[in-house]
């Protein structure tokens, strides 16, 4: 009996960012090749062109395999677009699953707005987003309404700096602010293992929904709306600027 070994394929490294002939989201030892996947899916573009906007850079996009963007990531957006819909159009309640849900589909764009262009984050983020279907541990993820004047895509970067870790060289971590439509997301992904504690200003927790850790209870849509003065300050408010911010009694780095 005669056995082949081929030469084991490069396993990309899951604390570095991903690059622009890798993709987004897994190993691509399937042999199938790179396709564009939109930082903002073409249902919803079309929804924004329906309600008369127009989108700069609708059409940006970022390397996947095409398995990955023809099953799961394409599952996930089927599966959220009533919801999202559905959030944009009426007060609603929300339950677990769709807070989940809204979280997982929040962290994929998230991931993808930061690819498009330099990435930072660690690719592991968007690994494990596609193994386990959910965020990873040390990912946080709100949503708001935002009360205008509406930005129907637009989407702001912030490093996390956590008070606690000052001795580590940062950033600890990153945010990605984003609208989609009249929602407001925020989605937050640190680089350190430890025991944290958000830490959130009373006026601004009020008019926010936590998506992910998700919690057994059933919310109402929306809890508040944000203007751009308070969007400025939600995107900032864990880089080291807002006294409020992410607290931690012990963490240690990510390797």
């Amino acid at each position: 009996m005669v056995a082949l070994f081929d030469t084991p394929p490069t396993v990309p490294s899951l604390n570095q960012p991903s690059s622009s002939t890798e993709c987004l989201f897994c190993e691509g030892f399937t042999g199938a090749a790179l396709t564009d996947e939109r930082v903002w899916p073409a249902w919803m573009i079309r929804e924004f062109e329906k309600r008369g906007v127009a989108i700069e850079g609708s059409r940006s996009a970022v390397p996947v395999m095409q398995d990955c963007s023809n099953r799961w990531l394409s599952v996930l957006e089927n599966d959220c677009k009533p919801l999202l819909l559905r959030v944009w159009n009426q007060p609603t309640v929300l339950n677990p699953q769709e807070r989940e849900l809204l979280a997982v589909w929040a962290t994929k764009t998230a991931i993808t707005v930061d690819a498009y262009g330099s990435p930072s984050l660690p690719r592991g983020f968007a690994h494990d987003l596609r193994v386990s279907r959910r965020p990873s541990p040390g990912v946080w993820v709100w949503a708001t309404a935002f009360v205008g004047p509406i930005r129907y895509a637009a989407a702001w970067g912030s490093d996390v700096r956590l008070e606690a870790l000052a001795d580590l060289p940062g950033p600890h971590g990153l945010t990605i602010t984003f609208t989609a439509g009249p929602i407001l997301f925020q989605v937050m992904f640190v680089y350190e293992r430890g025991e944290f504690e958000v830490d959130i200003r009373a006026d601004d927790a009020a008019l926010l929904m936590a998506l992910w850790p998700t919690g057994a209870e059933t919310c109402q849509w929306p809890p508040g709306g944000f203007d751009d003065e308070a969007a400025e300050r939600l995107v900032v408010r864990f880089s080291g600027t807002d006294p409020d911010g992410l607290l931690s009694d012990r963490g240690e780095r990510v390797t």
